[in-house]
């Protein structure tokens, strides 16, 4: 049961880095491509990934400044994309906003675009793809018991 269950979750890390590196590879015509099609997949226990996005802030400019140009550009209409579940989304100060998302892999390309055409300008952006590896880590620590 033990070794199955890595199995499905290293191959979920597999799909999930797959997907990270076409998205790297291919950033420069992410930005200048058509948007993604918005995508109705709900993310699954066999499909799942989080993702950490950091928006740090502009500090150079007011607060009201940044907020006017977050309308202007849609961010709180086009993020998250829908169907795209928040785990958490917190300020940070200092920092800016930390967004943990749980989403299908295949919906990891809906998501950058969303960031990329709505929050460029006003935060410069991190993201950080993981897995859940409770289950797996939680098993490994009664069999040492």
């Amino acid at each position: 049961m033990l070794k199955t269950a890595r199995l499905a979750l290293a191959k979920k890390l597999v799909v999930a880095f797959i997907l990270l590196g076409a998205a790297v590879a291919g950033k420069a015509l992410a930005q200048t491509g058509s948007p993604p099609p918005a995508s109705t997949e709900q993310a699954t226990p066999d499909n799942a990934i989080l993702l950490t996005i950091f928006l740090r802030h502009d500090q150079s400019r007011p607060l009201s400044e940044l907020n006017a140009q977050l309308a202007r550009q849609g961010f709180y209409k086009a993020f998250p994309p829908p169907g795209i579940e928040v785990v958490s989304w917190y300020v940070e100060m200092g920092i800016g906003q930390v967004i943990t998302l749980r989403l299908p892999a295949s919906r990891l390309r809906e998501v950058n675009r969303a960031v990329e055409d709505t929050a460029w300008g006003v935060y410069r952006t991190e993201f950080y793809p993981t897995y859940d590896y409770k289950a797996v880590g939680m098993a490994e620590h009664e069999k040492a018991q």
